[in-house]
């Protein structure tokens, strides 16, 4: 898909990188640029930036950077396309394209499907006769109408073949409806996954209805079933109840991580609106990398049975390796908060953030319960179940604080728990093996190999300057021609600049895929993320183009002199006259440099 220029300049116009950015990684200004935790590498120290007067992101750990369109795109797992359409909507700006790409026409109707079908369950669920006693049943179990329509609930008819008959008579068409995730086929007829179920439609961050997961009142039959993956669904790296909670969660740093749907719904009923939860399956490390982006703290709610037991100890450990700081909620009054909601009501379960504990607390708390603590026997197992957590901590106070507990607790010096972990941690690294690298893998890290980019040549120095400053170009032109530029690397962007304005397209996107050479997009990136190129920059790109148009000059003067010499061994007097004009003319033009 084509789309212009121009709506491409207008989107990224009327939008705050910083914002924007903002919403997936918490920033923080120093100097002229913000600085953040890469969400698209594990790391402790922030070496991710946004530099917002030149609309680009850039990190110095992974050196994975762009503008606006490339950080949707990596961040969201989407197209270019997709990712336009995205921040159009934020900028309220309208997307006119020529072509359009298969895939996203097939996605935008898949979203468009979604939307129609959760629309229409809910409206069954709110209006129709069969729907009475689900809606009853939700009522019951305390959730009131407001919520229902804040989740947009729904339900699906018995009739298995009610949805397919639906939706053919809206014109959907029987191939795009049998991929659709919607239905499944038997003895030549297409049948509803969902039917006769209460329907929770999954919205993605941006509000969309991309899944959905039903739940049956009947016994002896899966309580609950789930969409499977689609072109717009991928279960690992979405959360229920994400697009409601995540304004909530930027703003206190915060999420509350549930075990269901019905947990989710009463705890925002409740007033916690920062709830989010899994999709019928464990809590995933996407999950936690994702919820990473908006906050820095975590409360676990899981269900205080053995298997949410389990389930607390595997999300405390994921998190933790995200550099999650966790909590665990301790359950009184029933088994999780959607019991509670029913029981006791809206106010006990909004007190449910006060009893927490912390999760170094928890895991000790449960593995003294499987051990006798007070055999030496004991006293290691103990140990060695929480050495794992202690190990991922970011922090050597908070390490030295949790070795310091741990020994209170087992009566044992803190010298000793110390030399244990040591021990654990060196045995645990031993068992770390990486595989050796392959030519190919060698050769693929560095594709310009042979042909290495010369990071102190004039010409890229000048080149890239220009690139940051675009106003610049206009004089550049009229003082150079590609035909100046001994260095490859930068003769190809002087190429790209020069057909990004002749097109008057000033994106870095659209300059980059002029020059389709990712080392170079990369020392691109990493300049303007520095502030090599923003002091003095007009003296800076003067002397740059003196240089550069010097070196030309005198090579060609060089140039003139050796055939000079080569005529005059051979005394071609009118070819000799000429190149002497030509040399005049150059010394001439070498003299104007020295004065300018």
């Amino acid at each position: 898909m084509k789309i212009p220029d121009s709506t491409l300049s207008e989107i990224l116009d009327k939008l705050d990188p910083v914002e924007i950015i903002g919403e997936y990684v918490q920033l923080k200004k120093v100097g002229n640029r913000y600085w953040g935790l890469c969400p698209f590498h594990h790391e402790k120290t922030p070496s991710f930036t946004v530099s917002p007067d030149k609309g680009v992101f850039y990190c110095f750990g992974c050196h994975k950077g762009g503008g606006l369109f490339n950080f949707i795109m990596d961040i969201e797992s989407v197209s270019f396309v997709e990712a336009v359409n995205i921040l159009a909507e934020k900028a309220g700006v309208d997307i006119k394209t020529e072509n359009t790409d298969k895939r996203d026409i097939v996605k935008k109707a898949l979203e468009e499907l979604y939307n129609r079908v959760a629309g229409s369950f809910h409206y069954l669920l709110m209006n129709s006769s069969p729907a009475k006693m689900f809606l009853k049943y939700l009522l019951d179990r305390g959730i009131n109408s407001d919520t229902i329509k804040k989740f947009k609930l729904g339900y699906a008819p018995s009739d298995a073949r009610w949805l397919f008959g639906f939706l053919t008579k809206k014109n959907y068409g029987k191939d795009f409806l049998k991929k659709s995730g919607l239905f499944f086929e038997r003895n030549n007829e297409f049948l509803s996954l969902f039917y006769n179920r209460i329907i929770f439609p999954i919205l993605n961050i941006h509000g969309a209805v991309v899944a959905f997961g039903g739940r049956t009142l009947k016994e002896n039959v899966s309580k609950y079933i789930n969409s499977p993956e689609t072109l717009i669904f991928h279960k690992k790296d979405n959360l229920f109840g994400i697009y409601n909670a995540i304004k909530d969660i930027r703003q206190k740093k915060e999420f509350i991580l549930v075990e269901g749907y019905m947990d989710v719904l009463a705890m925002h009923q409740a007033g916690l609106i920062n709830t989010v939860a899994p999709l019928g399956t464990a809590f995933t490390s996407s999950q936690a990398a994702r919820l990473k982006r908006y906050a820095d703290r975590g409360i676990i709610a899981f269900d205080s049975d053995s298997a949410g037991a389990e389930a607390t100890v595997r999300a405390i450990n994921i998190l933790e390796k995200e550099g999650t700081q966790t909590s665990v909620a301790n359950f009184k009054e029933a088994k999780d908060p959607a019991e509670i909601l029913q029981k006791v009501g809206e106010i006990k379960l909004k007190k449910i953030e006060e009893y927490t504990i912390n999760s170094f607390q928890y895991l000790l708390n449960r593995a003294a319960i499987r051990h006798n603590g007070k055999t030496p026997e004991g006293k290691s197992e103990i140990a060695k179940e929480l050495f794992p957590y202690i190990a991922e901590s970011d922090s050597q106070v908070r390490k030295d604080g949790f070795l310091k507990e741990l020994s209170d607790y087992l009566d044992i010096s803190y010298n000793s728990i110390l030399f244990d972990f040591t021990e654990w941690q060196t045995k645990s690294l031993r068992t770390v093996r990486y595989p050796a690298k392959s030519k190919k893998d060698v050769k693929e890290e560095n594709p310009q190999e042979g042909n290495a980019i010369d990071l102190h040549s004039n010409e890229l120095f000048l080149i890239i300057a220009v690139v940051l400053n675009r106003d610049y170009f206009t004089y550049l032109r009229n003082e150079l021609s590609q035909d100046d530029f001994e260095n490859l690397f930068a003769k190809q962007i002087f190429i790209a600049l020069e057909e990004s304005y002749r097109n008057e397209e000033t994106s870095l996107e659209s300059l980059f895929s002029r020059i389709n050479n990712s080392k170079l997009e990369e020392l691109i990136l990493e300049k303007a993320s520095s502030d090599e190129f923003t002091m003095n920059i007009d003296k800076l790109i003067h002397d740059g183009i003196i240089i550069i148009k010097r070196n030309s000059l005198e090579k060609k003067r060089k140039k003139i002199v050796k055939m000079l010499k080569q005529n005059n061994s051979i005394k071609e007097d009118n070819n000799s006259r000429t190149l002497l004009e030509e040399k005049m003319h150059l010394d001439n033009e070498l003299e104007k440099l020295k004065v300018r």
